[in-house]
């Protein structure tokens, strides 16, 4: 009996039994692994962040300086930076005559507020017409329109300059919640403790509105360097 080998078939006429074998032995085989080479090194980062972030304690002094200074004069906001870049925002010719005072705000807002300038002698009269140059260097340090219109008052700005400044309020929560992101505040209003629901607040509006002055100011000597 002659028994003819297929080519197109390399099974034809093997060995049942080897067969057999080679199916056990392709059931037997281990499932194929998918790479996780990236996802355990995502868990190790994560893990080292988590890490790093719950074991280094450090001061508030640390993250925000100068946080206990004159950030808030007295009859409204004033942030200290402000004041610092005073001559930025006015020139010098202006900035040694005069003081930014405070803004206000209407009642339960935090938009188009109105600032108030104390100036000596007839230098009021001047900067009135610059006021415009004012409000849009002031909004951009705070990053949005903060303030709609300017008012000012004679006044020796030296004993302006020289006040007590110990006795300065604290900012509105509000208004420090504000420069919030949603999906932070949507994490704060987990926290049932309401102190440390203020705290947070407080601390993370702090840390964004110094972010934008920061970001601002950066933007504003790029644009004076081109010019």
């Amino acid at each position: 009996m002659t028994c003819v080998m297929s080519k197109g078939n390399p099974s034809f006429g093997a060995n049942p039994a080897a067969k057999g074998n080679d199916s056990s032995a392709s059931m037997g085989k281990k499932p194929v692994r998918k790479n996780t080479k990236k996802t355990t090194k995502t868990a190790v980062k994560d893990k080292k962040s988590f890490q790093k972030r719950s074991c280094s304690v450090r001061s508030i002094g640390e993250i925000l300086p100068d946080i206990g200074g004159p950030i808030f004069r007295r009859f409204g906001f004033l942030h200290s930076t402000i004041v610092s870049r005073w001559s930025y925002i006015v020139g010098e010719k202006y900035a040694r005559f005069s003081l930014p005072e405070s803004i206000r705000f209407s009642r339960g807002k935090t938009l188009d507020g109105t600032l108030s300038i104390v100036a000596e002698g007839g230098i009021a009269t001047q900067m009135q017409h610059i006021n415009p140059a004012i409000i849009e260097r002031v909004n951009r340090f705070f990053g949005y329109s903060a303030v709609a219109q300017v008012k000012f008052r004679q006044g020796r700005v030296l004993d302006h300059k020289n006040k007590n400044k110990k006795n300065v309020p604290s900012p509105p929560t509000e208004f420090l919640q504000s420069y919030l992101a949603e999906e932070d505040i949507k994490l704060v209003q987990n926290v049932h403790n309401s102190d440390l629901q203020t705290s947070l607040i407080r601390l993370g509006g702090y840390v964004s509105l110094a972010s934008k002055i920061a970001t601002s100011e950066a933007n504003g000597e790029r644009e004076k360097d081109k010019t």
